[in-house]
């Protein structure tokens, strides 16, 4: 798997240099295996012996822009303040944020404002006004913990000399946690989505399994000894099904982009820094998690070309990857249905005791509610409307007893 890692990021980089054709673009790549948080593949950098090809930038901070976002809106869920069918309002644009420092004013990527979506589909289609009133509706500390929780520690970076502090105070953080704003390695943020991806069980991530000499094997990991429930697993299942449902995100990306797969089930986020430095997107299965990141390493003078979003730079590299890696594994192998969740209507899915939350925490849509953008249809060329390609019918993962122990039973 690694060798196919190292081709993917090899070939995914080639296809964007002209992104960036006065800087340097790098790129690199982590794959996890979610049950025992085994590193299955790191790619530090496409190419030992060019610039910056010494550095592994897996494991430097980068920016990782709204592939945070599952983060943010996994918190909302679990402090039941909103269920996925929650309406949310998608402006005004900009949506003015005030504090006692600074005025922050916070635009979606297209410059719109997409009138009242449902929770789900605001993440879906990575619409920051959004996102930030999902986020400020239990507060930027509380999704912070909700990140820790899992490993993740987003950078707070000092004004006076740059300098990142990894655990700094919840109240140093501001709204831009979600989009992004505050950088984290590829190797914690794979690990943490890991998280979601192992029904709520965080692994420490390994890369060396067993240590042998002459005599034998004289030390062998034990996966369960890193293992510890971070979430609830109902929340962990609950994102896998926005992540995965292409209907969601198609408003913004279109159906059938490189975030779906016709013949398989998979999660995914992309995300992109404001100006183009960074792109990257995650995805998960039952069997792995994995994350690519493309960004400039030259100096902060450098950027990709405006419309390098993560969705075209990173994307295709992972539906790649994970096409290639799961190759001979059924493409419906999903995930059981926990307990405490239960099925709405449009693929939704609730918390048992959380089913209808009318009304966002905070958020004061106008009456009457604006519509969204109008989208013109091209004429059908004789062949039918333009949907999302049906994935495969789930094939559950063992039903396992919640919260779950550790060490954890056969096949959980």
């Amino acid at each position: 798997m690694q060798s196919i890692g190292q081709s993917v990021v090899s070939s995914n980089l080639d296809k964007n240099l002209y992104r960036d054709r006065t800087g340097v673009l790098s790129s690199g790549l982590v794959a996890i295996e979610p049950a025992t948080g085994d590193i299955l593949v790191m790619v530090g950098s496409p190419n030992y012996n060019s610039t910056g090809g010494q550095i592994n930038y897996t494991t430097i901070p980068r920016n990782m822009g709204s592939s945070m976002k599952p983060y943010t809106y996994g918190a909302v869920v679990n402090a039941r303040a909103a269920t996925v069918d929650t309406p949310v309002y998608d402006g005004p644009s900009p949506l003015v944020y005030k504090d006692a420092y600074s005025t922050t004013k916070i635009y979606n990527y297209d410059g719109k404002s997409h009138g009242v979506l449902p929770l789900k589909k605001a993440m879906g289609n990575s619409l920051n006004i959004a996102a930030v009133k999902v986020e400020l509706s239990i507060g930027v500390p509380a999704v912070l913990s909700w990140m820790r929780s899992m490993n993740v520690y987003p950078r707070y970076i000092n004004p006076s000399d740059g300098s990142y502090n990894a655990t700094a105070p919840s109240d140093e953080y501001g709204p831009s946690l979600t989009l992004g704003g505050y950088p984290i390695t590829l190797l914690e943020h794979v690990d943490g989505i890991a998280t979601y991806a192992d029904k709520g069980v965080y692994h420490s991530p390994q890369g060396i399994l067993s240590v042998s000499d002459s005599t034998g094997v004289i030390w062998k990991d034990q996966p369960e000894q890193r293992a510890r429930l971070a979430i609830d697993p109902d929340v962990a299942y609950i994102m896998a099904q926005i992540m995965s449902d292409d209907q969601n995100r198609c408003l913004i990306f279109g159906c059938n982009s490189p975030l779906h797969w016709s013949d398989r089930i998979v999660a995914a986020k992309t995300g992109t820094t404001d100006n183009f430095k960074d792109a990257a997107t995650i995805a998960f299965t039952p069997d792995l998690a994995v994350g690519l990141w493309v960004g400039d390493i030259l100096n902060n003078n450098h950027y990709m070309i405006y419309g390098s979003d993560g969705v075209f730079v990173a994307s295709p590299g992972v539906h790649t990857f994970v096409s290639q890696a799961l190759a001979g594994v059924p493409g419906n192998h999903w995930f059981t249905t926990p307990p405490g969740v239960v099925a709405g209507p449009g693929n939704s899915w609730y918390l048992a005791d959380t089913t209808s939350v009318s009304k966002l925490p905070g958020d004061n849509p106008p009456s009457p509610t604006p519509t969204g953008p109008v989208y013109t249809v091209p004429p059908d060329p004789n062949s039918g409307p333009v949907i999302a390609s049906p994935i495969p019918s789930p094939v559950p993962t063992p039903l396992c007893p919640s919260p779950l122990p550790i060490p954890k039973p056969q096949g959980c």
